[in-house]
């Protein structure tokens, strides 16, 4: 699961990173993957991270190209 998590951050960054309308600045960050409540399996747990806090973010940051919100989301 940390190779996952590693993995789609490096991806979201690396395009937020290079978007001329965001920037580094822009970048998530590793609060959003720090605790697992323990009602939650790891799996449901990234799966409700990605849905409801990273989705609804990239949405505000790419709200003129949702098709980008998709590719970054997609596969993770």
């Amino acid at each position: 699961m940390i190779e996952r998590i590693l993995q789609a951050v490096h991806k979201i960054n690396t395009d937020i990173r290079d978007d001329y309308q965001l920037g580094r600045g822009y970048e998530i960050g590793h609060s959003f993957f720090t605790s697992i409540p323990k009602q939650l399996g790891e799996q449901k747990w990234f799966e409700n991270v990605v849905a409801f806090e990273i989705k609804p973010l990239l949405e505000e940051y790419y709200f003129d190209r949702p098709e980008k919100v998709t590719e970054l989301i997609e596969g993770m």
